[in-house]
């Protein structure tokens, strides 16, 4: 092994810290065993793994590989299950206006077809959370918006904290998906589907897995009228967006003329910062078609994603929307998305550095970074055929890149989109003020 410090398995006990399965092969008896655990944990519980190869390892032989010795398929205790599913149903069945909480466990598990089966045959109303946008179908009309606790519009916050059963399922209450934890929500009117168990009030029900639990609900729990308890309207329309050419962009015409442009031919990824604030709010048709990482918020993942996203669903068009911040980040990954074809469209916001940060906290010139040239950087990676880069400054110009990009489906797309004055969402606005704890008023909240 070369680039060793310290600590032979230092490597692997920084990687335990943040994976479910971890494991340095160095004996070629048990490597494939190992192995076959590793990679079954990541696809049974669909969180990162790590295995690492010392380099004096990687040619040594080990027997012929065998069929997966364990199920893939994550199973429930059949008791919990019944229990579980027994007082769950009882609680929805007499609940005046229950609403459904969508996690992200259901978009991880690929479970948004059951849970859309279980909305629509019981006829729930249903919110999802930044962490799971789109895991259902946003113009549903059962569909009362994006909860976020405090950040949340004030009729979705307002129906989901007054409901009196909120079935949760593979929600994780992180700061962001919470709104900095500003949720108010009243865990003895819930039901907690999440992390392999049920939780129902203090009852807890252990080993219970969310698709067992999702599609055991639908014969036992009963349909009622979605208008009868949930008498108001979905607000969850998209505004016509007419464009003023003469005009200079400005961050909220922006992500008007962005949620409009969008189809469903198109995946998002919004990269945390002012995107995946802006993005919160863009009607996503299709469900699937959204993908932000919001658990780390790991700054620079989405130009590299959007290969994945290509590879993955082929019939898609990647659509990366990132800040000028992030993208330096892992910008040669650019290159790659050039070599290999990708026909992405890359929405880079320039507003002249990390402005996410100058937002969060007191501004300094560590959030100043090189000013690039960035629609020059298609050609400059040798994308002059199949990339084109384009500056656009006003809302003519974002009408005509946004028109080509459309037209040329065989094609990457860079389009540098220059906002004056470190011009902002009013996502992020509202980020900046949680954070900094400031009131609505401007004056500075008291501890």
């Amino acid at each position: 092994m070369h680039h060793l410090v310290s600590d032979y398995y230092l490597q692997l006990d920084i990687f335990k810290k943040v994976t479910v399965d971890a494991a340095i092969l160095t004996d070629p008896r048990s490597a494939p065993d190992e192995i076959d655990r590793v990679i079954g944990n990541a696809l049974l519980r669909k969180l990162p793994v790590y295995l690492e190869l010392p380099a004096d390892m990687a040619h040594a032989p080990c027997r012929p590989p065998t069929s997966l010795n364990r199920s893939l398929t994550p199973h429930s205790d059949e008791e919990s299950l019944k229990r579980s599913l027994r007082d769950a149903s009882a609680l929805l069945n007499r609940a005046g206006n229950p609403v459904v909480l969508a996690g992200i466990e259901a978009l991880r598990f690929g479970l948004g077809g059951a849970l859309l089966q279980l909305v629509e045959l019981v006829e729930f109303s249903f919110a999802t959370m930044l962490s799971s946008k789109a895991v259902l179908p946003e113009l549903h009309p059962q569909f009362i918006g994006i909860y976020q606790g405090g950040w949340s519009r004030a009729a979705v916050s307002r129906q989901v904290e007054s409901s009196d059963c909120l079935l949760s399922l593979g929600a994780w209450m992180t700061d962001l998906d919470t709104g900095l934890f500003s949720d108010h929500l009243d865990v003895s009117r819930m039901i907690v589907a999440a992390n392999g168990q049920v939780h129902i009030g203090s009852q807890s029900y252990p080993n219970v897995q969310l698709g067992d639990f999702i599609l055991g609900l639908l014969p036992v729990v009963h349909p009622r009228s979605y208008l009868a308890s949930h008498p108001v309207a979905s607000q969850n329309v998209r505004s016509p967006f007419i464009p003023d050419p003469a005009r200079k962009l400005t961050a909220l015409r922006l992500y008007e003329r962005l949620d409009n442009f969008l189809d469903d031919r198109m995946i998002l990824l919004a990269e945390p910062g002012d995107a995946f604030c802006a993005a919160l709010d863009f009607h996503v048709e299709e469900s699937e078609n959204f993908i932000v990482q919001a658990y780390y918020s790991s700054i620079g993942y989405c130009t590299p994603a959007a290969l994945g996203v290509a590879f993955a669903r082929p019939g898609k068009r990647p659509v990366v929307l990132t800040g000028d911040g992030a993208f330096q980040m892992t910008a040669q990954e650019l290159s790659t998305l050039i070599r290999r074809r990708c026909p992405a469209i890359i929405l880079l916001i320039n507003n002249d550095g990390y402005l996410v940060e100058r937002v969060l906290h007191e501004d300094g010139p560590y959030n100043d970074i090189q000013m690039w040239n960035y629609a020059d950087l298609p050609a400059a990676l040798g994308g002059a055929d199949h990339a084109v880069g384009i500056r656009v400054t006003t809302e003519r110009e974002l009408e005509g890149a946004l028109t080509s990009a459309a037209k040329g489906e065989d094609k990457l797309f860079l389009i540098e989109i220059c906002l004056p004055d470190r011009d902002c969402s009013a996502g992020l606005k509202q980020l900046g003020e949680t954070f900094r704890g400031i009131a609505p008023g401007g004056e500075k909240k008291s501890a």
